[in-house]
Formats: structure tokens, C-alpha cells, sequence
């Protein structure tokens, strides 16, 4: 017991700064022995005391390891964070890479999409090259540079546009900056891809005055026999207050000489209409469809450029066109011969100057005219192609227009048995698989026919020495005969060259044939009767030349007896009662020379 009391005593004294020894320090009666009631109360208190402190350690124990538990959880989330940087970085070298393989496929693709650009173009202009005796007829519709090449003089810069008018609802091309030149044009407008031989250029024009010159003065007109900018011809019609002339002249060396000129009648502030009719030996210009001069040329001229051109004042141009064509019907006007006293006839020599000195023509000069939209509005109505060319809106599809012909193109992969069997069939050269297996030939000539693909029109050849003038060929179409039939195809004959198509083929000795004579300029319709011809019809025609595609058409209705001949979608030749041959097989017929097929149709006429 005493024992206890001792070590009571011994606590109480090292916690002589506890607050409860603090309470005893104001016991003035000093100390007083304890009981045994109050000596257990103190114990419990002292062990419950012993046991918060306790509880404390444990806590301050926890919150020391605490610490550590966060470091913990903190190093995790820096690793964590390590492997999501580098996880990035090497993602961002990868979509570096992929960037730059992307870029560099990028610049391939470019290089490929300037490669076929290039292409592209090379084959327009060999198309255009090889299509460049074709007629020209604008229509308003492509982009102006595409056929247009612009030439200024002088520092003057000019505006050629296309330009919807809203007063009328038509469209015209104009030359819109007032400009003035004395004597050489200011502005030229070159056709590109276009020559012509014979036939016609055509323009209607309105002229405004040039607003430098006190007197109402305005010049514009047509270009032909363009060498290079500084040699060509020009015809021009000039406005002077009231007064009309219209002047042939040239521009030799930059030199300009005027040729012809005289008065004419004409009204300013109109539209007037410019023709050139170019022959062999001469040239016919009519104002107004009526001839007003006549000049002998003592050149031809195989490459004659032509073109537009305004010298003062601006210019208005509508209804252009070039090229051998039936004039007539292109424009719905006839042009009238006038009384000789009426017509100005002259000669245009050719000076060594002109014609036959070479002279670098400077590329430099050369420009594309107004690109940037080529109508003030938009205009959504489809137009015909400006060239009538195969598998497009050209003659083929005019005629079909015009008349009900089914043109029904058959599988490829039906055999020509089956064909036969079905008689009257229709046949598409350019569509139908070529197999020259289907076609029939006589005298042994079939090596002397070839097949050509130029830029997927299919062409058949015949090529013949001129020696041998008298050499018929042909090729008939097994798989095909009809009661009334329709035939269609384009025609290009070399010089001194006669071919054309044959139909209502029966034998060798049974036929008839349409022929095409460049030399005589003749189309002629003939029947073959027991091997004797027999000819039913001829017709001059001055539009048949060796330099440009003919498109033949020929309507036959069979067992009525009616033909039908058409040259470029003009009737020539109209026949009636003619005997018929049941058979009615088609082909393509050589007399002598040169000449090659395209875009042949075989179709039965419906009625």
C-alpha cells in the first residue's frame, strides 16, 4: 500500500506543472491523506487521461505517415504525368511525320494535276489544230479567251467582253474603251484556232464614236490574212459625222497602205452587216448582204488568220461567223450581186515585204482578252458547241431534231448472227465495238483500209496511190438492212478524190452510191443496175474542199422511193421513185484517192 501511495506521490510530483498540480499549490491546510475512494477516482482519472494521450501519439503517429502516403501519391502522379508527356511527344512526332508525308503528297498530287493540265491542254490544241478548217460560229457561251487571242498597238490598252444586253436579250462581244488611232488598227481580236481557206467571215456591228474628236468619227472591221502583228489586212467600215466609207487596206512592216476605198451607204448608230466571201482568186465584200467591192488576190493564202479589230471610237460585235458554210442558211439572209457600175474592184498584189519575208512574230504582244466573268450577268441557257464535231451537238443531232430517226445503239456483246436475225438493225460506229470481221470488201482491198482511234473517235482510213485512179473499193455492213433507213457520217477526202457512202446494196452489181468529188466539187447520186451506172442526180457544190470534215446525211424511205441527200444539213438532192433493192445493206465507198469515215450512224426511220 505504501508502495502505491509512493509512486502516487512520485507521479504527482513530475507533473508538478500539470494544471491539476497547479489546483493543489492553493491548499493552504497542506496535504491531507487520501481514502481509498479518492485514492481509485485519481487512478481513473490518471488512466483515462493516460489513454487520451495515448489516442494523441497514435493520431500525431498517423499524421507523421501521412506525409509519406502523399509523396507516394504524388511520385505515382508524376509518373502517370512522365508517360503521358512522352506518350505526346511521340504522338507529335508522328503527326509530324504524317504531316510532312501529307505535304509531300500534296506536292506529288499538284505535280500530277499540272501534268495532266498540260495534257489536257496539248490535246485541246491538237484538237483544235486538227479541227481548225472547221466552221466558226460564236455562240456567246465559253469563256472568252478560250477561242479569242487580243493584240494592242500603241500603248493602248483595249476591253474586249462578252456582255449580256438586258435591251434586246442578247449578247454581243465588245471592244468598251474609247480609243483612236489614225491609221493602223489600236486593237486587234485574233481567232485562235481557226483558218480559212474559202468561204466566209461574217460580222454585224455597231459602232460608237470616239469622244477625243469633235466630229463624230468611229472605225471598225474585219482582219484577214494575219502573218503577225505587224503585217495583215484589214476591211473597215469608218463613220464621219454622217458619212459612211468602207476601205480595204494593209498593214505591211507596220506599214499601212489603203488599198481600196469609197462610199457607201450605211447608217451610224445601228447595226451593220460585214461580209467577206474569200475564193480562190478573189475576195466579194458586201455591206449590208449587198456587194460593194471586188479584189483579186494573186496568192492563196492556206493559213488565213482572221479576226476583229476597232481603230477608233468602241465597238459592238453580234451574229459572228467564219468558215466554208452555207451562208444562207446560217444567217437567214442571201447576199445580193449588185450592177458593175455599183461594185469598186481592185487588185491586191503581194509585195516580197508581205508575203514572203520571214519576220520573228513577237509572242510578246500577244495577250488573253477579259477573263475575269464573261457576262455583267448571268446567263444559264444552254448553247450548241461552237464546232460541229462527233458525239456532240452537231450536224447529227441537228438532224435528228428535224426529223423522228431512232438511232438505237445495240449491245457489243451481241453477235453479228444475232444481228442478222434481227434485219433491220441500228449501228454507231463510235458505240458499238469496231470489228472488221462484221463488214464485207471487194477486190481484195481490205489491207488498204485502216481503223485509227483519235481521242475516242473511231476513224476508217482508205489510203490508195494516186496512180492507180481508178480503184473502187468499198465496205458493206453485214448485220443491218432496212426497209427505210436513215445514214449519217462525216467525210474527209483528200484532193482529187471521189468517195462517199453506198445503200440499198443488193451485190456487187446491185447498188446505189452517193459520191463526193473534191475536185469537181460535185455531189453525185448514181445507181448501179446489173453492174451498169446509171446516174440519177448531180448537184454543184462550192463548200466541198479538201481541209475540213463533211457531214453526209442520207434519208432513204425505202420501198416509197423517196431519197433524201443532205451535205453539211443542206438538202441537196431530192429523189422520187426509185426502184429498190430489198436488201438495202449500207457501206462506205471508194472510186480513187484518199478519204476517211467517222461517226457513221445506221438507223431505221420511224413511220
Amino acid at each position: 500500500m505504501k508502495s502505491c501511495i509512493y509512486s502516487v506521490l512520485s507521479f504527482f510530483l513530475s507533473l508538478k506543472y500539470s494544471t491539476k498540480v497547479f489546483a493543489l499549490k492553493g491548499v493552504q491546510e497542506g496535504l491531507i491523506p487520501l481514502g481509498k475512494e479518492d485514492g481509485s477516482l485519481i487512478i481513473n482519472s490518471l488512466l483515462k487521461y493516460k489513454d487520451e494521450m495515448e489516442a494523441q501519439m497514435n493520431l500525431l503517429k498517423k499524421n507523421e505517415n501521412l506525409p509519406n502516403e502523399v509523396d507516394s501519391q504524388l511520385k505515382e502522379l508524376y509518373d502517370q504525368i512522365k508517360i503521358v508527356r512522352e506518350t505526346q511527344l511521340e504522338q507529335k512526332s508522328t503527326l509530324l511525320n504524317f504531316s510532312k508525308s501529307l505535304e509531300q503528297t500534296k506536292l506529288s498530287f499538284f505535280k500530277m494535276l499540272g501534268e495532266y493540265e498540260n495534257r489536257i491542254n496539248q490535246l485541246e490544241y491538237t484538237t483544235m489544230d486538227i479541227k481548225k478548217y472547221d466552221p466558226f460560229i460564236e455562240k456567246f457561251m465559253y469563256p472568252i479567251s478560250k477561242y479569242w487571242l487580243k493584240i494592242d498597238f500603241a500603248n493602248v490598252k483595249s476591253l474586249w467582253k462578252y456582255e449580256k444586253k438586258k435591251k434586246g436579250n442578247y449578247i454581243s462581244l465588245n471592244q468598251e474603251e474609247d480609243i483612236t488611232s489614225l491609221k493602223t488598227p489600236a486593237t486587234i481580236l485574233l481567232l485562235r484556232y481557226h483558218k480559212l481557206m474559202e468561204g466566209y467571215i461574217h460580222i454585224d456591228m455597231l459602232q460608237i464614236s470616239s469622244s477625243a474628236n469633235q466630229a463624230k468619227q468611229s472605225t471598225a472591221g474585219v482582219v484577214f490574212h494575219f502573218l503577225n502583228p505587224q503585217n495583215f489586212r484589214l476591211v473597215e467600215l469608218s463613220f464621219i459625222n454622217e458619212e459612211a466609207f468602207c476601205s480595204v487596206g494593209e498593214v505591211s512592216n507596220s506599214m499601212y497602205k489603203r488599198i481600196l476605198s469609197r462610199r457607201v451607204n450605211a447608217q451610224s448608230g445601228v447595226f451593220n452587216s460585214l461580209t467577206c466571201e474569200f475564193t480562190a482568186t478573189k475576195m466579194d465584200i458586201f455591206l449590208n448582204y449587198k456587194k460593194v467591192m471586188e479584189v483579186n488576190l494573186t496568192h492563196i493564202y492556206t493559213n488565213n488568220t482572221v479576226g476583229l479589230f476597232t481603230k477608233m471610237g468602241r465597238a459592238e460585235f453580234i451574229n459572228i461567223l467564219s468558215g466554208n458554210i452555207h451562208f444562207e442558211k446560217a444567217l437567214k439572209q442571201k447576199l445580193m450581186d449588185s450592177r458593175d457600175a455599183d461594185v469598186l474592184r481592185g487588185n491586191l498584189l503581194d509585195s516580197y515585204r508581205f508575203s514572203k519575208k520571214i519576220a520573228r512574230d513577237d509572242l510578246s504582244v500577244y495577250e488573253m482578252p477579259y477573263a475575269h466573268g464573261d457576262y455583267d450577268s448571268w446567263f444559264g441557257e444552254h448553247m450548241d458547241n461552237v464546232y460541229p464535231v462527233p458525239d456532240s451537238n452537231s450536224y447529227h443531232e441537228m438532224d435528228e431534231k428535224k426529223r423522228d430517226v431512232s438511232y438505237n445503239v445495240h449491245d457489243s456483246h451481241i453477235t453479228g448472227k444475232e444481228q442478222y436475225d434481227r434485219l433491220c438493225n441500228s449501228y454507231h460506229m463510235n458505240t458499238t465495238h469496231f470489228n472488221i470481221s462484221d463488214w464485207d470488201e471487194n477486190n481484195n482491198t481490205l489491207s488498204k483500209w485502216r481503223v485509227i482511234n483519235e481521242y475516242g473517235i473511231i476513224r476508217i482510213v482508205f489510203n490508195d496511190s494516186y496512180k492507180n485512179i481508178h480503184s473502187k473499193s468499198w465496205l458493206v455492213y453485214k448485220y443491218s438492212s432496212c426497209n427505210s433507213v436513215s445514214v449519217a457520217a462525216y467525210l474527209k477526202l483528200e484532193n482529187e478524190t471521189k468517195a462517199g457512202l453506198l445503200f440499198r446494196y443488193d451485190n456487187g452489181d446491185n447498188m446505189y452510191i452517193l459520191t463526193i468529188s473534191t475536185s469537181r466539187k460535185e455531189v453525185v447520186l448514181k445507181r448501179y443496175e446489173n453492174g451498169t451506172e446509171i446516174i440519177l442526180m448531180s448537184r454543184y457544190a462550192k463548200n466541198i474542199n479538201s481541209f475540213q470534215r463533211h457531214h453526209v446525211l442520207i434519208d432513204d424511205v425505202g420501198e416509197k422511193g423517196t431519197i433524201h441527200v443532205f451535205l453539211d444539213s443542206e438538202e441537196l438532192l431530192s429523189l422520187n421513185n426509185a426502184p429498190y433493192y430489198k436488201s438495202g445493206m449500207i457501206g462506205l465507198y471508194i472510186e480513187h484517192g484518199y478519204a476517211s469515215f467517222d461517226t457513221l450512224k445506221i438507223g431505221p426511220i420511224k413511220g
